[in-house]
């Protein structure tokens, strides 16, 4: 299921919302309202899924909560950098969605 919902998410966001796409760098939050607005979303029912504090200042200004996975690029544990909820791989994001559909 995950390695599905993850292709969905590539082939739907990746090519419009990354790389030269004139949008705002993070933490600034133009990137993620994009995302929710191609996705038909408001903010507050999306979930931002990163690596970085950037991340998770980017999903606080866009009013998101965060899941952050461990093992990014940044020095800083992804257990230290405030998001809503850290997890160890994409593996485990299915379940996580699960449980936080009812939780706000």
């Amino acid at each position: 299921m995950s390695s599905s919902i993850i292709s969905a998410f590539r082939r739907t966001l990746t090519s419009s919302l990354v790389g030269d796409s004139g949008y705002a760098l993070k933490p600034e939050p133009e990137m993620l309202f994009a995302a929710c607005s191609h996705c038909c979303c408001q903010p507050v029912d999306a979930v931002m899924v990163g690596d970085s504090g950037a991340d998770v200042a980017s999903s606080r200004a866009a009013g998101m909560r965060a899941v952050l996975l461990r093992g990014g690029y940044t020095e800083t544990p992804a257990d230290k950098l405030g998001a809503d909820f850290v997890i160890d791989g994409f593996k485990d994001l299915p379940d996580l969605l699960v449980l936080m559909s009812g939780v706000r």
